[in-house]
C-alpha cells in the first residue's frame, strides 16, 4: 500500500495544510514588499518636504525644480533608455583644489 494519495478528486488535510502554508508565506512576502514600498515613499516625501498625501509625481516635480534652480546644473534632459525614462543631468563641478606644495628633497 502506497503512502501517496491517489488522484481521486479528494484532498487530504495534509495537502490543505501545505497549500495554506504556501499561501501564508506568499502573503507574508507581499506584506513585506508593501511595507518596504510604503517606507521608501515616506522617505521620499520627507526628502521632498511634502505631506503624507503627496505622490511620486509630485515629489519628482519638486526634486527637478530644485535641480533646475541649482547653479551647478547646466542642462537636464529626459531620455528613454531600455524602455525606462531616465533623467540626465550635466553638472558643472568646481575645479579640484591645487595639490599641496612639495617639500624639497633632504
Amino acid at each position: 500500500m502506497s503512502c501517496v494519495p491517489e488522484m481521486t478528486g479528494m484532498v487530504t488535510t495534509t495537502q490543505v495544510f501545505l497549500i495554506a502554508q504556501g499561501m501564508s508565506q506568499a502573503l507574508e512576502s507581499a506584506l513585506k514588499v508593501r511595507q518596504d514600498t510604503d517606507a521608501a515613499m515616506e522617505d521620499l516625501r520627507t526628502e521632498c518636504g511634502l505631506g503624507d498625501a503627496a505622490n511620486m509625481k509630485q515629489c519628482l516635480r519638486v526634486l527637478l525644480q530644485r535641480l533646475s534652480a541649482s547653479p551647478q546644473v547646466s542642462s537636464m534632459a529626459i531620455r528613454n533608455e531600455h524602455g525606462v525614462s531616465a533623467y540626465l543631468l550635466l553638472l558643472i563641478l568646481p575645479p579640484p583644489p591645487p595639490p599641496p606644495p612639495s617639500l624639497p628633497p633632504i
